[in-house]
């Protein structure tokens, strides 16, 4: 939502209600039709679609605004395919195998693709290890 406060910021309050109001009708009719098929998480799933939709169209804005692409696409797009394919072999294992043990194969599939999609480099890894095992 910073996005949105830097729009009302640099007195673009118009894009930021036009591209809120198109998001709550996008929601609405999200949740009309997730909702009856999925019950709760389809609100949930909604909710979560909206939000990056939101997002989305607010970046856009500020980078036509700024000039400046502010994120870097691949990086999302790779950690948001691994996070997917964290949350799929979580999802098919849960019933297999001890839960414990299921958080520890996400987390391994998921750092794993990270890592083979250059998304993240072996400095990023040694800074987690060393976050990690920080006393402070």
């Amino acid at each position: 939502f910073s996005l949105s406060s830097f729009l009302n910021a640099t007195n673009r309050q118009r894009i930021n209600t036009r591209n809120l109001g198109l998001i709550m009708i996008i929601n609405i009719i999200l949740n009309i039709v997730l909702i009856q098929s999925l019950g709760v998480l389809g609100a949930a799933l909604a909710s979560s679609i909206s939000t990056f939709l939101l997002f989305s169209l607010n970046l856009k804005e500020v980078i036509k605004l700024t000039g400046k692409n502010l994120i870097k696409f691949k990086l999302i797009l790779n950690s948001t395919l691994a996070a997917f394919l964290m949350f799929l072999s979580v999802y098919y294992l849960k019933n297999i195998i001890y839960w414990p043990l299921t958080i520890l194969t996400g987390s391994l599939v998921y750092f794993m693709l990270m890592f083979f999609s250059k998304t993240l480099t072996k400095e990023d890894f040694y800074f987690i290890k060393k976050s990690l095992l920080s006393k402070e």
